[in-house]
């Protein structure tokens, strides 16, 4: 009779095999995120998975071998043809804290070990592929991804046509320089556009885009994407410098870009306090960040701690709350735009996602529901990306059960039963009798850039509109307290509101009574470049398409569009244009012309908006991002980080006086 077995052998099994479960799923993540730029797990799941693993290895060390994913770092399967290159030094991934006590842990734990007070440098992490420049003799000599942190591949030919990363710098000595690859998200959402009515696959997040555009055996491929390299760190056999801030200084001086959010502290309250601001910024930021990253700012206490077997001790992660989330799609539904166009919008069972409970997600239009095959009762991965409505990146369909469902692209208006009509990528309703056109054309007419009628929002637009008292421009702007008081819980005071606010907003800039009229491809800054060049409604009537298009930075699409419109609309204009004051800002000279400026800070008696009417009166382009393009920082009392990327690219600095001079 063989003996019963132990509860602790059963328990062992238990943790033998879900270390075993552990292993094979984080190594599989490992290599659809380092090698096939397509991970299926969220960066919050891996964690979690992560720090069990490890919890499971403080416990049983024993169970566990030098071939654990604990040890390793990225993914020692190779899939490309690209050939390896051995680091310097290995590069070394990152321990995560989670949470503000994990960070208090860290600085309790560096201070305890070196028995000091010590200085950290903080910034942020960057979500894109990390990738180390060797440089020989003051040239660009090879370039690397990380892989598996000693070895990775060679990609020296794609680095050498990304356009932010210099190819010569001051140090004569061999070392490399570490930072990483991202795509700005203005430049991941134009390149999704274009992949779209090029009728390719889409990327599923700027990071993957990133490490497939580095990736590439024909660098022509990378020169053709938005990539931009932001550096971090600098490694050599030598003693170059003393202290992590030092080389950020040098990084900077050499012409690299790094990251504009910054703290060098020994205050652990300002760096828990950073921490917070930029977990509530991160969406505010122009490329994708999962984290900071905590140093210790000294060289020698960073070698005094050491570093573990894939991580160091002197710095850690910062993590955020995940901004993507497998959620369920509970149906799909239509959203119509005030130029008709039909976007489909999945209706999501609600997750949290960056603090926030989203509900609701683009799926951008036909193409892109057949292209990712997105079906009603599917699993999906969601990601929030900006201030936008977020995105299904993805579809889990493993997880699928045979309860999902095809959906159906109607081929006529869910509002009006119009057919529709598929321009390019996008389905658009050419009625323009639509109701639900009619109504997002007059939400769009009384918004913040357009009008600006406070009070009068989508549900009183909907009211007006439902009781049969506005359906055009004017009739909002001809509105009387009589009508008003006709709508369901209308006070006086609040019609009183809405008729002051209805009469301060007829006096009005011209760009802006051009940009409320809602003309399909005409946003506020063409509208001011319009404007400025023809100065009154007669003459924007009057003119031709090709006329339209001399005009500088208007394009074919947009002339015809603003045509079209006129002639179409030509009587509603001029109603309008009798029931309104328009300031009609001429452009003054042409002294600034072909001169770009970005303003920062604030100024004595002036705001920056009429600064910016100023340039614009002269001729200029005023720009709210400081790149390689622009002409002039104007600087006022407390910049921002605009002056400091300014100084970097070496932007001419100009006082407000000195801007005065120059006109």
């Amino acid at each position: 009779m063989s003996k019963p077995v132990s509860k602790s052998a059963e328990s062992k099994k238990e943790v033998i095999k879900r270390i075993e479960y552990l292993e094979s799923t984080l190594s599989k993540a490992n290599i659809d995120y380092y090698i096939k730029d397509s991970p299926k797990l969220l960066d919050s799941d891996y964690d979690e998975m992560y720090r069990e693993l490890k919890s499971l290895n403080n416990k049983n060390p024993e169970l566990f071998s030098k071939e654990s994913v604990l040890f390793r770092v990225g993914s020692e399967t190779k899939q490309s043809d690209l050939k390896e290159i051995t680091h310097l030094f290995p590069m070394l991934s990152l321990d995560n804290s989670m949470d503000e006590q994990e960070v208090l842990d860290f600085h309790n734990r560096t201070s305890k070990n070196t028995e000091k007070e010590n200085q950290y440098v903080i910034e942020n992490k960057f979500d894109g592929l990390a990738i180390s420049l060797r440089y020989e003799n003051g040239k660009l000599a090879i370039a690397a991804t990380r892989g598996n942190g000693k070895t990775g591949e060679n990609i020296t030919n794609n680095a050498k046509v990304i356009k932010n990363i210099p190819q010569k710098i001051s140090i004569k000595d061999t070392l490399e320089i570490r930072g990483e690859v991202v795509i700005r998200k203005k430049d991941f959402e134009a390149l999704n556009r274009n992949r779209i009515n090029e009728n390719l696959n889409t990327f599923a997040n700027p990071r993957n885009a990133a490490a497939g555009s580095v990736r590439q055996l024909d660098s022509k491929v990378t020169a053709s994407r938005p990539l931009s390299f932001y550096a971090y760190t600098l490694v050599s056999k030598n003693k170059l410098f003393t202290k992590q801030s030092e080389i950020r200084d040098f990084l900077i001086k050499s012409k690299f870009d790094v990251s504009q959010d910054y703290l060098l502290t020994n205050d652990i309250n300002k760096i828990i306090k950073f921490y917070r601001a930029q977990e509530v910024n991160r969406d505010k930021i122009d490329y994708e960040i999962d984290g900071l990253v905590l140093k210790v700012d000294s060289l020698d206490t960073q070698v005094e701690l050491g570093n573990r077997t894939k991580s160091p001790r002197w710095a850690v992660a910062l993590k955020f709350k995940p901004s993507e989330a497998i959620t369920t799609v509970n149906d799909i539904t239509l959203q119509i735009g005030r130029t008709g166009a039909i976007t489909p919008v999945a209706e999501l069972e609600p997750v949290l996602l960056s603090g926030v409970t989203v509900s609701r997600a683009t799926l951008h239009n036909k193409d892109e529901i057949e292209r990712k095959d997105i079906r009603i009762n599917d699993h999906v991965i969601v990601r929030r990306q900006g201030d936008v409505i977020p995105a299904v990146t993805s579809v889990l369909s493993d997880k699928r059960s045979g309860e999902q469902k095809k959906f159906e692209f109607p081929t006529q208006c869910p509002e009006c039963s119009n057919n529709l009509e598929k321009i390019d990528a996008v389905t658009y309703c050419i009625n323009d009798l639509c109701p639900a056109k009619i109504t997002q054309t007059l939400e769009h007419f009384v918004s913040k850039h357009a009008f600006n009628i406070e009070g009068l929002g989508s549900k009183l637009i909907d009211k007006l509109f439902s009781a049969n008292l506005i359906s055009t421009y004017s009739d909002i702007l001809k509105l009387s307290k009589d009508e008003l008081m006709k709508l369901e819980r209308m006070g006086d005071k609040l019609c009183e509101n809405i008729l002051a606010e209805i009469k301060k907003s007829r006096k009005i800039t011209f760009a802006r009574f051009i940009y409320a009229l809602g003309i399909r491809h005409v946003g506020l800054r063409s509208a001011e470049i319009i404007t400025s060049e023809l100065h009154s409604i007669e003459n924007i009537h009057k003119a031709s398409i090709e006329n339209l298009e001399e005009i500088k930075d208007i394009g074919p699409k947009v002339a015809e569009s603003i045509k079209g419109f006129f002639v179409k609309n030509i009587e509603e204009i001029k109603e309008l244009e009798s029931l309104c004051d328009i300031q009609v800002e001429k452009k003054l000279s042409n002294k600034l012309e072909d001169k770009t400026f970005v303003i920062t800070g604030s100024f004595n008696g002036v705001s920056r908006e009429e600064l910016k009417k100023t340039i614009s009166a002269q001729g200029g382009k005023v720009s709210s991002s400081v790149s390689k393009k622009t002409s002039y920082l104007v600087l006022g009392d407390d910049p921002g980080s605009k002056y400091e990327k300014a100084k970097k690219l070496g932007v001419v600095i100009i006082s407000k006086e000195e801007l005065m001079q120059l006109i």
